[in-house]
């Protein structure tokens, strides 16, 4: 982004060095890269989204089936998705509120100038390029930059569009909190109906999980605990990290449970999800203590 914004050559050597370890790491350890993704700062939100959305794509074709080498396109694709912003004004980039309709227009502009940086990169592929230059189509044909509609749009960019809308909604601005990653989730189904590729929407639920990583929820025992990863029997039973007793609002010794497994005859379950701003809970905090 430094070399793009001081119109230097870009190589990728770099990228692909980043995603080849992002792969590697995604197939040891999903939920790993994932519980990344919630610890983030306001004043890097260009970059960290890019590396999120990564994490995001790279994940989403795994859970599709995508073959390692797709899947590392994909993800180069999308970690250089939003590298058109380096060509847009920082004011209007960081702008806190509202743009007018000439400033978004201009800010719109940032994927044409991603499609024209990267397609000028040698050995830069279709897939990847496919990824930054339709992440704002959308299914029913009202996105930007070209009003593609449908499957005129490639598989890459519905995927993109949904993992860039989802990170987008969950991240902490200058002007607006964050949703909770399965208020997001809502969102994605409902959005689904028109402007995102329903099928799609429901592959990459599956792979972010009912529970995504860094969800508060309470047990039946009244425990609340912070969603680490899934469990052996998947999205249904997480590993969950406890931290408080609802009933007595206090604070736990740290615990990790693994809601597929027995404990002594018993077996704790998720009742459902919790606002951690209710019970003053800092989930991202609580997903970076060691246990």
């Amino acid at each position: 982004m430094r070399d793009a914004r001081l119109g230097l050559p870009i190589t990728l050597d770099q990228a692909r060095n980043t995603i080849g370890e992002m792969v590697g790491s995604i197939f040891r350890n999903q939920n790993a890269l994932l519980a990344l993704g919630r610890i983030r700062h306001r004043d890097r939100y260009t970059f960290e989204h890019s590396v999120n959305v990564a994490v995001l794509m790279v994940s989403f074709a795994r859970e599709l089936g995508m073959e390692p080498s797709v899947i590392e396109e994909i993800g180069i694709g999308a970690l250089l998705h939003d590298i058109g912003k380096t060509q847009v004004p920082d004011a209007i980039l960081n702008k806190p509120g509202r743009l007018s309709d000439d400033e978004f227009a201009i800010m719109r502009s940032h994927v044409v100038h991603s499609r024209d940086i990267l397609a000028a990169i040698p050995g830069f592929s279709p897939m990847a390029l496919a990824v930054a230059a339709e992440h704002h189509e959308r299914f029913d044909a009202t996105g930007y930059p070209d009003g593609k509609g449908g499957e005129s749009i490639s598989v890459y960019g519905r995927m993109a569009a949904i993992v860039d809308v989802y990170d987008a909604i969950t991240a902490d601005r200058v002007y607006h909190n964050g949703m909770e990653p399965h208020q997001a989730l809502r969102k994605l189904l409902e959005w689904s109906r028109f402007h995102l590729d329903p099928d799609l929407v429901r592959h990459f639920i599956r792979c972010v999980g009912i529970y995504p990583v860094g969800s508060l929820v309470r047990l039946e025992s009244n425990r609340l605990g912070v969603v680490l990863e899934n469990g052996r029997e998947g999205h249904k039973a997480p590993i969950v990290r406890v931290v408080m007793d609802a009933r007595w609002r206090r604070f736990l010794p740290v615990e990790d449970l693994d809601l597929s497994r027995k404990v002594r005859g018993r077996q704790d379950r998720i009742l459902g999800i919790e606002d951690p701003s209710q019970w003053g809970i800092d989930c991202d905090a609580i997903l970076m203590l060691p246990c």
